[in-house]
């Protein structure tokens, strides 16, 4: 058993005390309570998409057919950074809004799978060489960029592509994963525009999720020739040719979009904008969501059922996609660390209680007790929501031998320490940043120190000016156990490359033999270059059943799916969505449409 003051044993409590007091005594009848305020009744709130009803959830309906056009959606939004894609990290969230891709990601409707396919945008067609090498695009006729000075209006061409290119090639952050100059590993040579309406993309090698980087909202947004001549400040202001313009920016309180009439599509978009305030708190973002100014929010689990309670006419749908990033738990691969000899790092795997962790923070009890499913699942060497490509842990024909380190086993962990050497608790630092998940950093530590095996020594450290460079970036030549969050990638390549390959600035770890793994590399590399899609999922699924023992790093155990909530006014809510990767204000917002009849005064 956990002691008692454990945070972990804090956590359970928290949550177990939540569950009662939604599902005690006078609140044991909250699913029957829920279910009468959610019933089929067509005069009920949610009655227009009864159709859709099954118990608590409300499954996506298509009500393409009943929009009509007008309003401003109201969402919570993150403070801009910037507008212009290149700045860093956080700015392509802000900018692709307004800007368009030469491609972008397939949208696919309810109950279909979305998967990260590419779609026309700024280019209505392109085509591959056989050798996989060039890659030419036609572009869009009569694309017009926003019609304010310096570009008023005028048409995209392909000289504004190669501009937004070279400008990603000089100043973003993510320019190592595309730009060969910068990294001779990464696929694109050059981007040239023989003429004003073709661009064309070399390649050094064959890369088959090539169409997936290319139209990623990271990496390709357009922006304008005039960005870098005066006229507008691409960091506070927007001149893009997308299906939104930037309406208004003020700092800490909020951005607006309106929809772009010159889109190609505009006569589909019904909403006559975007409005999102920045609420960094989430208690506050959440109360505005239950008072109906924000229409739709990502409520944490714990708070979802007791958010339904309230407003039992808000619509609960079930998500169905997990995740395609995780955080992660790197090793030290320096000369004397422990976690050179793959015994310890396959005993830190069994400690690992991973049902208990996904049931646990994905509030699995309690959707349960109310008659809800909630899928989960382990992140294998790759996040499990990379569909297509991932190979389940708990599937011992899918993922070999290294299946056994998946498992809860504390008594298989000490065999494997007790022949690695020790005799005692392996005790070293267990460093993370102020900015990592700090809830799971603290239950991870217990979980490996509750039967005396580790003995860790915290550290929490700044982000930017510590742990980045000294632990994120250093080719794991740093002490002990490094722990932070992810983000994704628009394909499986960016997680193996990133955090296996090596060479990689976090990828550091070596064999037994001291020297990288040539079996591992030679699959990332065979990957990346199979245009064949079943061929290259094979190739990363051999990837995982060879990683899966070697355990060079670590996923967080796992997920569970999450629940979305939204207002009933909020038209095809859930029924029209792409990949993760994508950016939902273009591939899904452009469906949206608001109810005004089922607003309340």
């Amino acid at each position: 058993m956990l002691n008692s003051n454990s945070y972990w044993t804090q956590v359970l409590v928290r949550r177990v005390n939540r569950r009662r007091a939604l599902a005690g005594s006078a609140a044991a009848t909250i699913g029957a309570a829920l279910l009468a305020a959610c019933g089929g009744d067509d005069d009920s709130p949610g009655g227009s998409q009864s159709d859709g009803e099954d118990g608590l959830v409300t499954k996506p309906v298509d009500t393409t057919n009943k929009a009509v056009k007008g309003g401003v959606l109201s969402l919570v939004g993150g403070e801009p950074n910037s507008f212009d894609f290149t700045a860093g990290s956080g700015a392509p969230n802000y900018g692709v809004h307004a800007y368009s891709r030469l491609v972008k990601y397939e949208t696919f409707k309810y109950p279909d799978t979305p998967i990260a396919r590419a779609a026309p945008d700024a280019a209505t067609s392109w085509e591959v060489s056989p050798d996989g090498l060039t890659y030419t695009y036609k572009l869009r006729a009569g694309m017009k960029f926003d019609p304010r000075p310096p570009t008023n209006g005028r048409e995209l061409t392909s000289e504004d592509v190669t501009f937004s290119w070279n400008r990603f090639a000089t100043k973003s952050s993510f320019r190592s994963t595309m730009v060969n100059s910068i990294d001779p590993e990464a696929p694109v040579v050059s981007v040239t525009a023989p003429d004003k309406s073709t661009v064309v993309a070399k390649l050094a090698f064959p890369f088959g999720p090539f169409n997936i980087y290319f139209g990623y909202y990271r990496y390709g947004q357009i922006m304008p020739v005039e960005s870098d001549g005066g006229g507008f400040d691409p960091r506070s202001d927007a001149r893009g040719t997308g299906v939104w313009r930037l309406k208004s920016y003020t700092p800490s309180v909020g951005y607006e979009y309106e929809r772009n009439p010159d889109w190609y599509d505009a006569s589909r978009v019904f909403l006559n904008g975007i409005s999102y305030a920045v609420l960094p708190e989430y208690s506050t973002a959440l109360a505005q969501f239950q008072v109906g100014r924000v229409g739709t929010y990502e409520v944490l689990p714990q708070d979802i059922l007791s958010t339904k309670q309230l407003h039992p006419e808000m619509l609960l749908q079930p998500g169905e996609q997990f995740p395609t990033s995780s955080s992660w738990i790197r090793f030290s691969y320096l000369p004397n660390s422990p976690f050179r000899d793959e015994r310890v790092r396959q005993a830190l795997s069994l400690l690992l209680d991973r049902q208990l962790y996904v049931d646990t923070f994905g509030n699995v009890d309690q959707f349960s007790k109310n008659g809800l499913d909630v899928p989960t699942r382990f992140h294998s060497p790759i996040p499990c929501g990379m569909e297509g490509f991932w190979a389940d842990p708990k599937d011992e024909v899918a993922i070999g031998a290294g299946a056994k380190y998946f498992k809860y086993d504390p008594a298989e962990a000490k065999k494997l320490l007790t022949a690695a050497g020790h005799s005692g608790p392996v005790q070293t630092k267990f460093t993370y940043a102020t900015s990592s998940p700090q809830e799971e950093a603290a239950v991870l530590k217990e979980m490996w120190e509750k039967n005396g095996d580790f003995r860790l020594t915290s550290s929490v450290v700044d982000f930017v000016n510590e742990f980045r460079p000294n632990y994120s970036q250093n080719f794991d030549q740093h002490e002990g156990i490094a722990f932070s969050g992810a983000q994704g990638y628009p394909d499986v390549d960016g997680w193996l490359w990133v955090y296996y390959k090596d060479g990689s600035p976090r990828a550091g770890h070596v064999d037994s033999n001291g020297k990288p793994d040539s079996e591992l590399n030679r699959l990332i590399t065979a990957q990346r270059s199979e245009l064949d899609e079943k061929k290259r999922a094979t190739l990363v699924k051999d990837f995982q059943r060879h990683a899966a023992s070697k355990v060079y790093m670590l996923n967080t155990p796992g997920a569970a799916t999450e629940f979305k909530l939204a207002w009933p006014w909020l038209g095809n809510f859930g029924m029209f969505r792409s990949n993760q990767e994508s950016w939902p204000a273009s591939e899904g917002y452009t469906h949206y449409w608001i109810d005004e009849s089922k607003k309340k005064a």
